[in-house]
């Protein structure tokens, strides 16, 4: 029994070292709070919040086709769904995107996007031959932005390309992503659009390193997170670089998001003037300028009835969160502002 104490207190020590020890980089907090505007149930098939009007939130389901929908307060909730024949490729990945009435319906191992029209209930089916895509983001009603595999060059590396609902795949990137043969795990991350800047957001999960690329795939620059932290591991062999899976990834950038020009990104990572017990009981969100990557601000996003956030989205003024077992609304109030450059949020 005491060895098996042990054990398990030393899994728990080694598990809390990186909270623990010091990281090396500060955070600048700023004296934002957020405001509850309403609190539900999480329904079990409710996985994403896709966009919002001025009255309505939209959410994705597990369901393609299917979406959750309440009034601005997480009231008032209901189903709406269009009819898209079930499809086992369909239903393994996709993801939801909206454009009120515009419904986009990503099917990324068909590979095809769906149309559809909250008013019309119709729904039109857009093949996109030649590549599974993995990430995707809209641009304008008929182009989109998506990080996925051409099986003409190899399904070793993914990359970025252009689709269009018209001419299907119209555009590859030149160079910009890096190369592993591993499918694109090393570099796997999320990708966002952003429509005040017209530019790309493509965050690593695994290293501090963020993309920022334009609406014809070329690199403008790459950034970096705060934290001082690239644990993917590498190992050299004569002429040539190859990964390494001996020792696991460390995840240093886990859900975020674009909005007015700012990148909104949930770290992983304490900084030296953080408190162990505040970065516990919070997430925190670290901010950045698409323009040029500098970083500006951090503020918490708190746990809730003790659980803490699992993702999170930016619509105008609102802070839609998932938890476990909770979606929360929440408002920015007017200590949160940003440069005159920028819209401000109150």
């Amino acid at each position: 029994m005491l060895l098996a104490i042990g054990i398990i207190s030393l899994f728990a020590w080694q598990a809390e070292r990186p909270i623990n020890e010091k990281n090396g980089f500060m955070r600048k907090f700023v004296g934002a709070s957020l405001d509850t505007m309403g609190v539900m149930l999480r329904e079990k098939n409710v996985t994403a919040a896709i966009g919002a009007t001025e009255h309505q939130i939209f959410f994705q389901t597990n369901t393609p086709g299917k979406l959750f929908i309440t009034d601005k307060h997480l009231g008032n909730e209901h189903y709406f769904s269009f009819d898209l024949v079930p499809d086992k490729k369909l239903s393994s990945l996709f993801f939801c995107a909206i454009d009120s009435p515009v419904v986009y319906v990503f099917a990324a191992n068909v590979p095809a996007v769906f149309t559809g029209n909250l008013n019309t209930k119709s729904i039109t089916r857009h093949l996109l031959p030649g590549t599974i895509y993995t990430r995707s983001a809209v641009v304008s009603p008929s182009n989109f932005m998506f990080r996925g595999f051409d099986k003409a060059r190899g399904a070793s590396n993914q990359v970025f390309l252009k689709g269009g609902l018209e001419n299907n795949i119209i555009q590859w990137e030149n160079g910009v992503s890096e190369k592993h043969n591993d499918g694109g795990i090393i570099t796997d991350g999320l990708l966002h659009y952003d429509s005040l800047t017209h530019l790309l957001a493509y965050i690593n999960f695994y290293r501090n390193l963020f993309l920022c690329l334009d609406t014809n795939l070329n690199l403008v620059y790459k950034g970096h997170t705060i934290d001082t932290f690239r644990t993917v591991a590498t190992r050299n062999l004569p002429g040539e670089q190859r990964y390494s899976g001996g020792k696991p990834s460390r995840l240093i950038n886990w859900e975020n998001c674009v909005a007015d020009g700012l990148l909104y990104n949930n770290s992983w990572i304490k900084s030296d003037n953080e408190s162990i017990d505040n970065f516990k009981r919070n997430s925190v969100i670290d901010v950045y300028r698409l323009s040029d990557g500098q970083y500006e601000k951090s503020f918490y996003i708190p746990a809730f009835k003790g659980e803490r956030l699992y993702r999170f989205w930016i619509f105008g003024d609102r802070i839609i969160v998932l938890y476990k077992h909770y979606i929360v609304a929440y408002t920015l109030n007017e200590l949160f502002t940003w440069e005159k450059n920028y819209k401000r949020i109150k």
